[in-house]
C-alpha cells in the first residue's frame, strides 16, 4: 500500500493471541497499582492493566502466524 508512495517500513502482519484475564478485585490491577510488563525473550510476552475493558487485564504472547500478501486468516478453533 505504501510503495507506490516510494516508502518501505517492512511492517508485517501477525495473528496473536491476546487473552483477557478476569480479576476478583479490579482495582488491585489498575493502571495506578499493577504495571505494564513486557518479557523481550522469545516468544515476547506482556501484559497491561486494566484498560481496555473493565475488571480484565491484557496478557499477549507476541509470535503467531505471519501473513502476507493476499494470504487469507483462517479461522482458529479454541480447545
Amino acid at each position: 500500500m505504501l510503495r507506490p508512495l516510494g516508502l518501505n517500513v517492512g511492517v508485517s502482519v501477525m495473528e496473536v493471541l491476546v487473552c483477557y484475564w478476569k480479576t476478583d478485585v479490579p482495582e488491585r490491577y489498575s493502571a495506578s497499582n499493577f504495571p505494564v510488563f513486557i518479557d523481550y525473550t522469545q516468544p515476547c510476552v506482556y501484559g497491561i492493566p486494566v484498560l481496555e475493558y473493565p475488571g480484565l487485564i491484557k496478557i499477549v504472547c507476541h509470535t503467531g502466524i505471519c501473513f502476507g500478501g493476499e494470504k487469507k486468516k483462517k479461522k482458529m478453533e479454541c480447545a
